[in-house]
C-alpha cells in the first residue's frame, strides 16, 4: 500500500483564464478542467496512474483459495483511488474516535467563515484552522477532528443549497448543482454545543450543531468526498482532546492476507491456463478454484515473504 499524496505537483499554465466568481479569484485547469478555490480542490481532480483500477490476485495454490484486489495509489487527486484513499482515512479516524471515553457521543458541527475573513485561506490557512479550533473551543468543543471545504453547492436557478445526500433541489427541481466559494469547516468530535448566537455576534463565525452521529466513518467519509485538498496541508487535522499529544490510541491492526485453511501468507499468481481466466468477469473477493493453470508469479523466498 501507498502513501497518500493530497495533490499531484502538476501546475496550471500562466496563460490560462480565470473568472472571479462571489469576488474571490478561482483557477481553472485548462486540461483536466479542474478548478482551485485559492489554492485548494476537489478530490479525483488529477491524473490517474497507468496501472490505477487495474485488478491483481494473490493466492494459495496448495488450497485453491484466490484473492482478487484493485490496484491503488491512495492519492486523493486520482480519479480511479480518490475512495479508496477517502475510506481509509475515514478508517483511521473512526477508530480514532472510537476509543475516546467519557466525552458522549460524537457530534456533528460546521463552522462556516464570515466573509471578511475569506482572504486568510490564502494568507494564512494555518492561523484560520487555529482561530476555528479557538472558537470550537469557545462554543463547548472539547475536542474533534476538522476537515476544510472550499465550497459548497447551490442550485443555479435558484440558489437554494441543497441538504446533505439530496440530488436534486427540493424548490426548483433542478437535477444539477453548481459549486461556489463558501468557505467552511466539518468538525467531528465531543462536546455540549452551546453560545453558537453570542459566537456569531462577537466574531461572525457561524457554528451549526449537526448533531450525533450514528456511524463516524460514514459522516467523515462522505465530507472527504468534497473535501479541498491542498499540497501543503493535511485534509485531516485533529484538536483539543483528540490532538495527538493528549490522545494515545491502539493502531488498528494490520490486516494479513492469508489462507483461511492452512494460514500461510497468501502470493502473487496469474493465471497461465487455456482459455479465459475464469476471475475475468469476478470484482474484489475471495474465491475457490481448481489450480490448474494457475502460477506464481514471484519466486517465494521462505515464511518472511519476499
Amino acid at each position: 500500500m501507498y502513501p497518500a499524496s493530497l495533490l499531484s505537483t502538476k501546475t496550471t499554465p500562466k496563460n490560462i483564464p480565470t473568472d472571479t466568481k462571489e469576488g474571490v479569484f478561482q483557477r481553472t485547469d485548462a486540461v483536466l478542467g479542474v478548478k482551485y478555490w485559492l489554492g485548494f480542490a476537489l478530490p479525483g481532480g488529477g491524473l490517474p496512474r497507468s496501472d490505477c483500477g487495474e485488478y491483481f490476485t494473490i493466492g494459495c495454490l496448495a488450497h485453491g483459495y484466490i484473492e482478487k484486489h484493485v490496484k491503488t495509489c491512495m492519492r486523493a487527486d486520482c480519479p480511479v483511488c480518490r475512495q479508496k484513499w477517502a475510506g481509509r482515512l475515514a478508517g483511521r479516524a473512526e477508530n480514532r474516535i472510537s476509543q475516546v471515553t467519557g466525552l458522549g457521543p460524537p457530534k456533528h458541527v460546521v463552522v462556516s467563515l464570515p466573509q471578511a475573513d475569506f482572504g486568510l485561506v490564502l494568507d494564512d490557512f494555518p492561523g484560520l484552522r487555529r482561530k476555528v479550533y479557538k472558537i470550537a473551543k469557545r462554543v463547548g468543543v472539547r475536542g474533534a477532528l476538522a476537515i476544510f471545504h472550499p465550497a459548497r453547492r447551490r442550485c443555479p436557478n435558484c440558489g437554494t443549497v441543497p441538504e446533505m445526500g439530496h440530488k436534486t433541489c427540493l424548490f426548483c427541481g433542478n437535477y444539477w448543482f453548481e459549486w461556489y466559494f463558501s468557505p467552511h469547516f466539518h468538525l467531528v468530535g465531543f462536546g455540549w454545543i452551546k453560545g453558537t448566537g453570542e459566537e456569531f455576534l462577537r466574531s461572525g463565525y457561524v457554528v451549526r450543531n449537526v448533531g450525533r452521529r450514528r456511524s463516524v466513518g460514514g459522516t467523515v467519509l462522505y465530507q472527504l468526498s468534497h473535501a479541498g485538498v491542498h499540497l501543503k496541508f493535511h485534509t485531516i487535522t485533529w484538536f483539543g482532546a483528540l490532538s495527538y499529544n493528549k490522545l494515545r490510541v491502539e493502531p488498528e491492526p494490520r490486516e494479513e492476507n492469508t489462507c483461511p485453511t492452512c494460514g500461510a501468507r497468501l502470493l502473487p499468481c496469474r493465471w497461465f491456463g487455456d482459455g479465459e481466466d475464469p476471475l475475468a468477469l469476478e470484482g474484489e473477493g475471495g474465491y475457490w478454484v481448481d489450480t490448474e493453470g494457475w502460477r506464481y508469479t514471484a519466486r517465494f523466498r521462505g515464511l518472511g515473504g519476499f
